[in-house]
């Protein structure tokens, strides 16, 4: 009987993912106030046009006409935002992830592959859509031997690292997924192939590799890290460590050890190398995505998330895994924190990451706001406006962090041109506010209204689906 109730949960789920509240070919959104991402302007007393999937006309209230028969937005008194991205993501459902996105305001995705969890991604998306998302996937993750996580393609010689990306090229995938284990080697004859191809390039930084060598390689965007192996007091010596597979530094195979390198790192930190960072990052092509939430989740203890409410959104079956993620088998015992000094070792390492941010920011650094969901207790849609809050509490203004999930994301994918901003042109994936982002991030919350490709949800829709995941994760 569960089953057979868990099945019809299911298909509703699929049900209020597709359906949008008007199908009027033409919706107003009238005497709204326009953040212009760009520079942080609010012109107010503007209407927007949007016809089928695109806007088709940005200008005054008082003087442009509105088409007979549309549907009308009353917007005065709220903010129009461009749709967010998160910009690094792995879908473990799209029954029930999708939906918390949606209902959050995201409204593009940089998929950084989704295991063996669900299979079909690549078979759902179409043209730089994923079931209404737009949307960016990489390749399994390129990993060297013994690889961290199932699934993982591995590349023991550069040979077989060039074989894989030229095979990943030809299978469509938007980019490759590079990962902490590869060789030197391996990992700039990867490099070298995808710039002969053309074929973006994007994930971890190896241990053999430095940040700086991996942005001369053209590495496009760096996750969860910043090059704090250059702000040591002798960077030298640590490259030594990891290239002799020192066991100071390395665990019983001969693998980067993340606590021991942790350890070495703050032991080791020197204030006044922050300059020598900045010196690298400067004027780059190189992305950074820090994925702030999902680093501080790790740095917290198991009581963090006792009470929060999202949990209430969760399938019972993705929080067993949460809650027991080694058990489960979903995630690497090198990931986890076993006791109270790595535990310890990993909130210092968020701090002192968070530390760097604003620096690297003000000599040029880019960056992408990402959460890593998919790891425990990183709640879809909801955790991407915790990222935008970590970078203002990292020094960026809310402006600087409203971009890394905007206009920096159309940026990236150099489709500027088609999303990123509130223009006439562009594909309608919008988001209208209750309150001023540009005042206090947490507005990017107060959501009255999400356009995604210009089908339009308004606050009752969105609190009917939240009902919805509320109920079908209790099953």
């Amino acid at each position: 009987m569960q089953a057979i109730i868990k099945t019809g949960y299911l298909l509703l789920a699929l049900l209020y993912q597709s359906i949008g509240i008007t199908t009027a070919q033409t919706l107003v959104i009238s005497n709204v106030t326009i953040i212009d991402v760009r520079d942080g302007l609010a012109e107010p007393g503007l209407t927007v046009i949007v016809t089928g999937e695109r806007i088709t006309e940005v200008g005054p209230a008082k003087t442009t006409k509105v088409p007979v028969g549309t549907t009308v937005i009353d917007a005065t008194g709220k903010y129009l935002i461009p749709g967010l991205w998160d910009m690094h993501v792995h879908i473990v459902s799209d029954k029930w992830v999708l939906p918390l996105l949606k209902v959050n305001g995201i409204t593009g995705l940089r998929s950084k592959h989704g295991g063996e969890r669900i299979q079909d991604v690549r078979e759902k998306r179409k043209d730089g859509n994923y079931l209404g998302f737009e949307f960016s996937y990489s390749s399994s993750v390129l990993d060297g031997p013994p690889g961290l996580w199932s699934g993982s393609l591995i590349a023991t010689t550069p040979d077989e690292g060039r074989a894989i990306v030229r095979h990943l090229y030809s299978s469509g995938y938007d980019f490759v997924k590079v990962y902490s284990n590869l060789s030197r080697d391996t990992y700039f004859a990867i490099a070298e192939e995808c710039r002969k191809l053309n074929f973006p390039f994007a994930g971890h930084v190896p241990g053999s590799v430095s940040h700086k060598e991996a942005i001369l390689a053209g590495q496009k965007s760096i996750e969860h890290s910043v090059g704090l192996e250059h702000l040591v007091k002798k960077p030298e010596e640590l490259q030594q460590l990891i290239l002799n597979r020192e066991s100071t530094i390395t665990n019983s195979t001969g693998q980067i050890d993340m606590f021991k390198w942790l350890e070495y790192v703050i032991d080791n930190y020197d204030t006044s190398r922050i300059s020598v960072l900045q010196e690298i990052v400067a004027g780059s092509d190189t992305w950074f995505c820090p994925t702030l939430v999902n680093l501080r989740m790790w740095s917290s203890n198991e009581t963090a998330f006792t009470n929060d409410y999202r949990l209430k959104y969760i399938p019972v079956d993705e929080l067993a895994i949460w809650q027991a993620p080694m058990e489960s088998g979903e995630f690497p015992e090198d990931l986890i924190n076993h006791n109270d000094c790595q535990l310890e070792l990993s909130h210092k390492f968020y701090n002192l990451l968070s530390s760097l941010l604003k620096p690297m920011l003000d000599s040029g650094a880019k960056f992408l706001a990402g959460t890593d969901i998919g790891n425990p207790y990183l709640f879809p849609g909801f955790s991407l406006h915790d990222e935008l809050a970590l970078f203002v509490e990292a020094g960026f203004t809310p402006l600087q962090a409203l971009q890394t999930a905007t206009i920096n994301p159309a940026i990236y994918l150099n489709r500027l041109a088609d999303i990123g901003t509130v223009e006439k042109g562009k594909i309608a994936n919008l988001l209208l506010l209750d309150a001023n982002p540009l005042e206090d991030i947490g507005n990017t919350k107060k959501i009255s209204v999400v356009i995604l490709n210009g089908r339009f949800f308004d606050r009752r829709a969105l609190d009917e689906m939240l009902a919805n995941a509320e109920e079908f994760a209790r099953f």
